[in-house]
């Protein structure tokens, strides 16, 4: 339903912010989405803050475990009050009120018709769901089909995805694992203005080559490879045959009116060059001209859950200093997941057996990759293929039942903007994306890690007892209370 001209004035003012940002077609897209968040602990509490205050039309919870002393040191909804209630239930009232425009509510079973109802859905909790749950999800979620008509009328089902977005975080390492389905199309890799260059010449040749120069007000940036270009008052440069008036100027005679053109370069070109393809059936070029990028849809098929697992391909490197480490966080973190499928929890915090068992569990993993590529040498693509870090492993496995607000607030970002880029616009994570804090840790193991049934728990059992008191009395002097100060309040508390 269109907006009346007062709606609209008060959409443009309220996300003015965003449209700024994003541009409003993806605002419109946001505002239409429905979200639905699995688990209400630190990571789904951030999550569903973000999304509300970005606009989305409705978000849904599901989480029934019951609030815990220690969820009140990761999820900011909590009071000692709502302790024994179901996390979903008291959150709601709380995050409602961030936005009436937002539907914000619960459900009390996830089923196929609750999941079928939303455009994304957001995992963020191991007390709701195990690795086989979210991999049967994530085979829904991917082949999800609505009703619709062929060409002719017929009744068909017509492939229609539902984003699936998963998270975790342990102590200090986090993770991310994105799925938009197998036809994702990316209409802007990453939001920015589209580059605007001033021609200096075109060779007539059968690959021509562009010289340009970079106007003011303009970066001096190199233009992303293979990137398309349309040109605009260019002086000559005709079309003189009725080849090229076919194949690049219709429907004028001119460049300037062409189709866009691919661009590429050689190794030995000058710098500030680039090459447009066959230009022989141009007339000469004359002076002036500009030309401008033009962003292209560009489709990306994303692996499922279970075949990223074994097959995670090139992952994102998000620690400079650790080479590699995004790899043994992959594997520490499935063998974290296989331990929670064989006992319905996470590793006890400081619990040793609980890291050996860990430990085995990530031998077990990468000895069956192992097997799996020398049982299948041409395999288009193999399986991961590292050795077992035990060193990392027992970092990641003593404190994954640990969740520290700092990390959800972090990955609690990452995951709305993630959640955002359904739309189309910005390059979403391809896959999984690991995360460290490693450097954070104490250089010698606290001792006083013995959790005290409050609500610092989780910070007490990584970093200690006298740690969490000098936190504690430390006094803070804020100026200014906006988006930013507000987030930092949230935090220290």
């Amino acid at each position: 339903m269109a907006m009346t001209p007062q709606e609209e004035a008060v959409f443009r003012n309220k996300f003015s912010r965003q449209i700024a940002t994003m541009g409003e077609e993806t605002v419109r897209k946001l505002v239409r989405m429905k979200v639905l968040i699995v688990g209400m602990t630190g990571i789904g509490t951030e999550v569903a803050k973000n999304i509300i205050l970005q606009g989305s039309r409705a978000v849904t919870f599901y989480d029934p475990t019951p609030v815990g002393m220690k969820d009140l040191g990761v999820n900011f909804c909590l009071t000692e009050a709502d302790i024994g209630k179901r996390r979903d239930e008291v959150t709601v009232p709380k995050l409602q009120e961030l936005s009436k425009e937002c539907k914000v509510s619960m459900v009390t079973e996830l089923t196929d018709e609750v999941v079928a109802d939303h455009t994304v859905v957001v995992i963020t909790s191991h007390d709701v769901m195990s690795k086989p749950d979210m991999i049967r999800w994530n085979e829904f979620c991917r082949g999800f089909k609505i009703d619709s008509t062929n060409d002719a009328g017929a009744p068909m089902k017509k492939a229609a995805p539902i984003s699936f977005i998963y998270a975790f975080t342990g102590g200090m390492f986090g993770s991310v694992f994105v799925d938009h389905g197998e036809k994702h199309v990316i209409s802007d890799p990453n939001g920015e203005h589209p580059m605007v260059r001033m021609v200096s010449s075109i060779t007539i040749e059968e690959n021509g080559l562009v010289r340009y120069a970079v106007p003011d007000g303009q970066r001096p940036e190199s233009l992303p490879e293979g990137c398309m270009i349309e040109f605009s008052d260019v002086e000559g440069m005709y079309a003189t045959d009725d080849a090229t008036y076919q194949t690049h100027a219709a429907p004028s005679i001119s460049i300037n009116k062409s189709k866009a053109w691919q661009t590429f370069k050689r190794p030995d070109d000058p710098v500030n060059t680039l090459r447009i393809g066959d230009t022989r059936g141009f007339s000469e070029y004359v002076g002036g001209g500009t030309f401008v990028e033009k962003k292209m849809a560009t489709p990306y098929a994303f692996k499922s859950l279970a075949a990223s697992i074994t097959h995670p391909g090139e992952l994102p490197m998000t620690d400079m200093v650790n080479f590699g480490v995004e790899y043994q966080q992959h594997i520490a973190h499935q063998a974290t997941l296989d331990f929670h499928t064989k006992n319905g929890r996470l590793p006890t915090p400081n619990d040793e057996a609980d890291v050996e068992e860990v430990l085995k569990f990530a031998q077990r993993f990468v000895g069956a990759m192992q097997i799996f590529n020398e049982t299948t040498p041409n395999a288009k693509v193999a399986a991961i293929d590292n050795d077992v870090d035990e060193d990392l492993v027992r970092k990641f496995a003593v404190h994954a039942g640990a969740e520290l607000q700092p990390m959800a607030a972090f990955l609690g970002g990452v995951v709305a903007q993630e959640v955002v880029k359904v739309g189309g616009k910005y390059t979403p994570i391809p896959g999984w994306l690991h995360f460290n804090a490693m450097e954070t840790l104490p250089a010698e193991k606290a001792t006083d890690v013995a959790p005290l049934g409050g609500r610092y728990d989780n910070l007490v059992m990584v970093f200690g007892k006298e740690f969490v008191d000098k936190l504690g009395n430390l006094k803070y002097f804020m100026v200014g209370c906006g988006a930013l100060g507000c987030e930092f309040l949230k935090n220290f508390a």
